[in-house]
């Protein structure tokens, strides 16, 4: 990982080979691909007023591994197939300005001071380059290891160097070195340096290796014999990354547990914790200028942190909380997601890539939907707004603020050119996206209404409220055509509503088992010949009702949660549907059989799928964030995965 100090821009480079330039501000994530190997080290500069991203990249072989069996390594990795290469980007355009080439084994750090590039490989030397015109300055010097660590020492022509044994001082100018420092095997693991004052972090192994302990190694103060360690913290799991931050007073590190902790580095106490990861915290760095923090994690994800607070920002590459809605464009190519951190991001469903964040930093957003021909994207909030958006620019089109509470769904409808929505106001409104005072207010509900679901022309819209009613209305006429009562209970809503506050308001408050036992309909979809209406209700299974007589003709038993998402494909055949117990279920909607699973890290709030099925999402809850891109698969004997 790589930050800028003013926080703006970030780097990650990972095993794909393809470095990762994150804009914070304007939340969107630039892909410079080039390395055929995995990416060690990134690093940010600014040169001639130009911001350029720097790579290191190569396959790292332990260094035990290549000592014992040097002559077998050399005899099967010729290199030819191994990148070892140091790349350098124009980030304004994306382009490529120099490939650098000189290392006979993977690079593993860099470091630099205006033009002057320094680099530290895995073949034990030292290298020299020249930023602006893209040649080599020679070798500085030979480790004699693999080089894990380099800085530039502040105010000084000076380098320090480490390798998994020893460190050396360079002097550039010289070329030379006074000498090795060796200090103990079990120290092998340097982690962080603090260049001013020479504070190294390093790994310290038990004996036994069941006990991880965080060491600093104050250099200046160590005399030949008598090294001046700390111990700062005892782990049971290792960790892989560490930090200095405020002048060295402090030290972040992120281990394979998940979590990055904060400690002081004088008195070794534990000044807090930073915790959102899904896997191990491979890689940090830190912007000192506006205080904030990035993090990198072996499963590609990216954080931004503010570190006095410890609050999670954003996630560059995608969402901080609760996906409460997903969509998919008719064509596949396109994912909208809504969240509610307040942004909308258009991803790529073919890559999962993020192609741009549309919406941040305002209310939470409840729901989403694309238009037809994929132009369009409409986005409705905890503020009753909702704003239309280009796919292709980003832009907004329009604003629509007229309901007065959350807005809970909406749909276009009418040739795209109207936009449906239902709101916690009880409303149904039906806008006209060219002329936004132009709105259609129905009413009926006599509760808050939860889901919507639209027919394949827009004819007909059918709503669901917190009560179990289910409304079917004349987009065309703005008028209700008819009720549905078959799972209207206001009776059962109200003494659900009694438990809950009764717990709310007691001296505890446990999970009521009476929520789930609520009448709600969380979600609604139709088939594409309009025949069936599909519905999640809190307290059955899914259920598929004849929209014509009202009666339900099958239900759909396995989930063992709220169904938060419906979504129906491959031309009427297929149902997905998403819920709280982690479950992505597939059913045939002919016989009511679930034909495959998907189980997720966290509860499922939202699912979308294309006509054919090849596109289909999925948005975590429980602030996880996480969008997952599926795609469903069926053989000629129609099994399906």
């Amino acid at each position: 990982m790589a930050i800028l100090n003013d926080g703006s821009v970030a780097a990650s480079g990972g095993r794909d080979g393809v470095v990762q330039v994150h804009h914070v501000k304007e939340h969107t994530i630039q892909f410079l691909p080039g390395h055929t190997d995995e990416i060690n080290v990134v690093l940010l500069s600014r040169f001639n007023d130009e911001l350029i991203a720097v790579s290191g990249s190569g396959k790292r072989l332990p260094f035990k591994l290549m000592m014992q069996f040097k002559s077998f390594v050399e005899r099967t990795d010729t290199r030819a197939s191994r990148d070892n290469t140091i790349r350098v980007w124009n980030v304004a355009d994306g382009t490529l300005r120099y490939t650098l080439e000189g290392h006979s084994a993977a690079v593993r750090c860099l470091a630099s001071r205006s033009r002057l590039l320094l680099s530290g490989s895995d073949d034990g030397t030292i290298r020299m380059w020249d930023l602006k015109e893209g040649k080599s300055l020679g070798i500085l010097g030979n480790q004699g290891a693999p080089v894990v660590l380099l800085a530039m020492i502040p105010g000084q022509l000076a380098v320090v160097a480490f390798s998994e044994y020893d460190f050396q001082m360079w002097n550039l100018l010289e070329r030379n070195s006074p000498g090795k420092d060796k200090f103990d095997y079990y120290w092998q693991n340097v982690l962080a340096l603090e260049a001013e004052r020479m504070l190294v972090a390093l790994q310290d192994t038990s004996t036994s290796g069941d006990e991880y302990r965080l060491k600093i190694w104050d250099i200046p103060n160590s005399a030949e014999g008598r090294e001046n360690f700390s111990t700062i913290a005892s782990f049971k799991q290792s960790f892989n990354s560490a930090l200095f931050v405020d002048g060295g007073k402090e030290i972040l590190v992120g281990g394979n547990d998940q979590i990055i902790r904060l400690y002081s580095a004088d008195s070794s106490e534990e000044l807090g914790q930073y915790a959102r990861h899904n896997s191990e915290v491979t890689s940090l760095a830190v912007a000192e200028e506006v205080g904030n923090i990035v993090s990198g994690a072996a499963d590609g994800e990216v954080l931004l942190w503010n570190l006095h607070c410890r609050e999670l920002l954003v996630r560059p590459d995608g969402h901080s909380d609760d996906v409460n809605s997903v969509a998919v464009s008719a064509d596949g190519q396109i994912v909208v997601s809504a969240s509610q951190d307040g942004a909308a991001i258009l991803w790529s469903a073919s890559s999962a890539n993020l192609l741009r964040t549309i919406f941040r930093d305002r209310p939470p957003l409840r729901c989403c939907a694309i238009s037809g021909d994929g132009k369009l994207v409409a986005i409705g909030s905890d503020n009753g707004a909702i704003g239309v958006y280009e796919v292709e620019t980003g832009k907004d089109i329009v604003w629509l603020a007229r309901h007065k509470e959350r807005v809970n769904c909406v749909a276009f409808c009418e040739g795209d050119t109207k936009l449906i929505s239902g709101s916690s106001d009880k409303t149904v409104r039906i806008w006209s996206i060219r002329d936004p005072n132009s709105v259609q207010v129905l009413e009926g509900h006599e509760e808050g209404i939860r889901a919507l679901a639209c027919s394949s022309r827009g004819e007909i819209a059918v709503t669901g409220d917190e009560s179990g009613q289910l409304i079917l209305w004349d987009v065309f006429k703005g008028k209700q055509i008819r009720r549905l009562e078959t799972f209207y209970d206001p009776a059962r809503l109200k003494q659900s509503t009694q438990a809950l506050w009764a717990t709310a308001t007691g001296p505890e408050w446990p999970v009521s088992p009476e929520e789930r036992h609520a009448p709600c309909i969380e979600s609604l979809a139709l088939s594409p010949d309009d025949r069936w209406l599909i519905l999640g209700q809190r307290d059955r299974p899914i259920g598929v009702v004849d929209l014509q007589s009202g009666a339900e003709v099958l239900r759909l038993a396995g989930h063992d949660g709220i169904v938060f998402g419906l979504s129906v494909t491959q031309g009427g055949r297929r149902l997905v549907s998403a819920a709280d117990d982690r479950s992505l279920r597939i059913w045939d909607l002919s016989d009511g059989s679930c034909l495959a699973a998907f189980t997720a890290d966290s509860p499922l709030y939202s699912c979308a799928a294309d006509a054919s099925g090849k596109a289909l999402v999925a948005g975590e809850g429980a602030y996880s964030g996480v969008v997952h891109f599926l795609s469903l698969m069926e053989d000629g004997d129609g099994r399906v995965d």
